[in-house]
């Protein structure tokens, strides 16, 4: 009887471990600001998610990389810092893929740059 009780408790460990996901530490929706340029939403989940400008209008209603939401590939994350792939190639052909790197402020800050631009841009946890 007490083996197959340790057997039994053995098991649910065992699947309790093997349906464990790891999440990313920076899961959630982010709302990005540089001034001078258009608020950004950042949507993370685990290692994809999604990018949005929102840009207000011309000449970037008429650029179909800007208004669209582009898919996100993260490429790292450490406790410090988050690495991603903003994936426009993936949504429509000729489109940039650009890369962001961004440094943990504080537990809902984050900051960085996206690849080919020297500004800032500051990212809050909603």
């Amino acid at each position: 009887m007490k083996l197959i009780l340790l057997i039994a408790v053995f098991w649910i460990q065992l699947m309790s471990l093997a349906t464990a996901q790891v999440t990313n530490p920076y899961d959630g929706t982010w709302r990005g600001t540089r001034p001078g340029f258009p608020d950004a939403e950042l949507y993370l989940n685990g290692d994809l998610g999604t990018w949005k400008v929102f840009y207000r209008g011309a000449p970037a209603h008429n650029d179909a990389c800007v208004v669209r939401t582009r898919p996100v590939v993260v490429q790292s994350t450490s406790a410090d810092k988050l690495v991603f792939l903003i994936n426009g190639s993936a949504m429509l052909s000729g489109c940039p893929d650009l890369q962001v790197t961004l440094k943990l402020v504080d537990s809902n800050t984050l900051e960085g740059r996206v690849e080919g631009n020297t500004m800032n841009i500051t990212f809050i946890r909603k």
